[in-house]
């Protein structure tokens, strides 16, 4: 199965994420969303990125990653940081369609867009790397300076909360909580409503807030990447 597929609907770029499991981020899917980006700027189209029924995204592919030699997984590695901060600092509007859980990568992802419509349902939505023992890349602390409110920064990522929909919404990580068969249409039409706003402007006005929380992330990423390659381990 295509983990990656995109469609145009209304000028947007839907862009659909489903490998028919947990949406696991690995080199196939950051290809897909890489591509998916290549061609919403290429047309000026704005994004909405989905998941699968009960999964944004449960993070990096903790079964795939270990089995890579090592030169691989340091570029798959690489490849994730690269993605996440293009999606991050993106021109056009994105809008996520949080379709269930989202977890550690898949929370990283959500950060990326600009906003961010969930599902009801018992999900969890979060940040866990602390407890499962991995210091964030900078630049998913930088992702989370940028879009959570300080108060709740120690829970982010300090403690590595996990958190319902409904709390998530109350926190200020999704925008919008709907029922399951309302989620992509909500995020198709704030997609819509964004891309009424001037295009230029929207994307310098982004930048300008969005582009030194980057910097500071992919400043630090090079020197990361050892360390966080080293989490994953080899197949010696």
């Amino acid at each position: 199965m295509t983990s990656v597929s995109t469609e145009v609907q209304d000028g947007l770029c839907l862009v659909h994420m489903n490998d028919g499991k947990a949406n696991a981020i690995n080199e196939a899917m950051l290809n897909g969303l890489d591509e998916a980006m290549d061609r919403a700027e290429k047309d000026k189209q704005a994004m909405v990125i989905c998941g699968r029924p009960g999964f944004f995204s449960g993070g990096l592919d903790l079964k795939t990653l270990p089995t890579l030699e090592q030169d691989d997984l340091l570029k798959v590695l690489k490849q994730f940081g690269e993605v996440m901060m293009r999606l991050f600092t993106f021109p056009r509007p994105v809008v996520a369609a949080c379709t269930g859980h989202a977890i550690a990568g898949g929370m990283v992802t959500l950060l990326g867009c600009d906003e961010r419509v969930a599902t009801k349902g018992k999900f969890k939505l979060g940040l866990n790397e602390t407890a499962i023992g991995l210091s964030l890349p900078a630049f998913v602390v930088e992702f989370a300076r940028c879009q959570v409110a300080p108060q709740h920064l120690q829970s982010v990522i300090i403690n590595g909360d996990l958190f319902s929909p409904d709390t998530s919404l109350q926190m200020g990580l999704i925008n919008q909580l709907l029922d399951a068969d309302e989620v992509i249409p909500a995020a198709i039409k704030r997609a819509k409503e964004l891309c009424v706003l001037p295009g230029q402007a929207y994307a310098d006005n982004k930048l300008a807030i969005r582009g030194p929380y980057a910097k500071l992330g992919r400043d630090a990423y090079d020197s990361e990447l050892v360390r966080f390659q080293g989490y994953f381990g080899s197949k010696d």
